[in-house]
């Protein structure tokens, strides 16, 4: 499953759910892959609504990014969502919220893949990695990213 951050990644959740996507394309060679593509899920863990609980329990205002709409689905019709993509799906398939499904063929790159899996199995052999480690790992996977890093994250926009 990923999220809508997927379609075009413009944060470091974003790039790693499509990545998460190429994997899972290449793996549609093998077996049948079906997803679930959805917005925020109700005061799930990280959503705006959960952080409106966390704040109000520490008795601080509330605040939201002014340049982002967003939407949101419960735990029951993410799950239901979910549930239909791997009963109903077929190969490749995306299911959206409403939306009915997208037919995909497997986009993918399966030197960069190859890439991304050595240089991960590097990493956890050192033992240890930076931020910086894997956005010049993502800015390689997805050319268009080209994240910067700025010092800035979601908790400073609210």
């Amino acid at each position: 499953m990923s999220t809508d951050k997927a379609a075009n990644p413009v944060n470091m959740m974003g790039a790693s759910k499509r990545i998460m996507e190429m994997f899972l394309m290449r793996r549609s060679l093998e077996m049948p892959v079906s997803t679930a593509r959805f917005a925020n899920v109700a005061f799930s863990d990280g959503s705006l609504l959960y952080g409106f609980n966390r704040r109000m329990e520490k008795d601080q205002p509330l605040a939201a990014p002014n340049d982002v709409r967003r939407y949101f689905v419960t735990p029951q019709e993410s799950g239901e969502l979910c549930l239909c993509s791997c009963l109903l799906g077929n190969n490749r398939d995306v299911f959206f919220p409403k939306l009915g499904i997208t037919k995909n063929e497997p986009d993918y790159d399966q030197a960069k893949l190859a890439h991304i899996e050595s240089r991960i199995r590097q990493l956890r052999a050192r033992g240890t990695w930076s931020r910086t480690d894997l956005i010049d790992l993502f800015n390689t996977m997805i050319p268009e990213f080209n994240h910067r890093e700025t010092g800035k994250f979601l908790d400073g926009r609210m």
